[in-house]
């Protein structure tokens, strides 16, 4: 077991938490739409275009203009498997859960090993709330990927807490190989410790 070092860098880190896309960021994608949009005027059955805007329209939020987008990709290309996963995650964002992991399942038969896949369906599942499956997800996405992040190591852990207090063990020890691959790091040894509380094992 990792010993918990809590030193109180909470502030530090919250200090460099990420931000969104700022106005600049949107006027530059609505622009990319634009363009997109006088391309496929010319080339109406190159079913890439719509692909590509529809990954614009995801990133501007506007949920039903990317699936649309989607829908006649995959009428042009019967082939066309990565508009499953765009669907996918587009559908977890636009909170159609079941759609989504229906999309995401297919696309994931013919590529088990595509990390971020696996971690959409990962969070998808999370917020159907089947947690052990997502947590199996998460393990699978963290062994193929070779840069796992501070949130993927802690919103595995979590999955699991939510699965059961049984599961309490595996989510501490994940924590544990997350704080191995990563160093100290705050979030994690900080959700270790309250895990550790809870569970009264107060010398760990």
């Amino acid at each position: 077991m990792i010993k918990r070092n809590c030193f109180l860098l909470i502030w530090a880190f919250f200090a460099a938490s990420l931000q969104s896309q700022d106005a600049r960021a949107h006027g530059s994608v609505h622009e990319q739409i634009q363009a997109l949009t006088q391309e496929i005027l010319k080339s109406p059955g190159e079913a890439s275009l719509y692909l590509k805007r529809g990954e614009l329209y995801y990133h501007h939020s506007n949920w039903n203009s990317a699936l649309a987008d989607y829908d006649t990709a995959a009428s042009l290309d019967g082939g066309l498997e990565l508009v499953h996963l765009y669907r996918g995650k587009t559908m977890l964002a636009a909170n159609m859960l079941e759609d989504g992991r229906n999309a995401l399942d297919r696309f994931i038969a013919v590529y088990p090993e595509h990390p971020h896949a696996l971690l959409t369906r990962a969070r998808l599942l999370a917020k159907m709330q089947s947690y052990a499956a997502a947590a199996t997800d998460y393990d699978l996405f963290v062994k193929l990927n070779a840069t796992p992040r501070p949130e993927h190591f802690l919103e595995r852990a979590q999955a699991l807490v939510r699965g059961g207090t049984d599961h309490m063990p595996a989510a501490l020890k994940g924590l544990d190989e997350g704080i191995t691959v990563l160093g100290q790091v705050v979030t994690l040894q900080l959700y270790a410790i309250e895990l550790e509380v809870e569970s009264r094992r107060f010398d760990a």
